[in-house]
């Protein structure tokens, strides 16, 4: 092996050794305070995760017919809820990224 393959090599294992993505799956166990299950392996609680705002409820304006309307969105997470996951690299948090729909065939 030559000094370029060896360097590459090497790169290639400290990008893998420091994990920088991970998708892992999980489930709402609950709300207050948020605590997450992965699949039965580690429970992450509020301080691990990263929740964007489309996983909560929330007030937006809107224009119809050139008025200005205020909605509310009811998107938060809830107890039982499937949900996609990546690991932060390093390990230390976790994005939210989406729902699990079930599908009925």
């Amino acid at each position: 092996m030559n000094l370029l393959e060896s360097i590459k090599t090497a790169s290639i294992d400290a990008i893998n050794a420091s994990k920088p993505v991970e998708i892992v799956y999980g489930i709402v166990l609950s709300i207050e305070p948020l605590k997450i299950d992965l699949e039965q392996k580690l429970t992450l609680s509020e301080s691990f995760l990263i929740v964007p705002e489309e996983f909560t409820d929330r007030k937006i304006n809107i224009v119809i017919d050139d008025e200005e309307k205020e909605i509310e969105i009811k998107s938060a997470l809830k107890v039982d809820d499937k949900l996609i996951l990546a690991r932060v690299q390093g390990g230390q948090k976790y994005l939210v990224l989406s729902r699990l729909t079930e599908v009925d065939e």
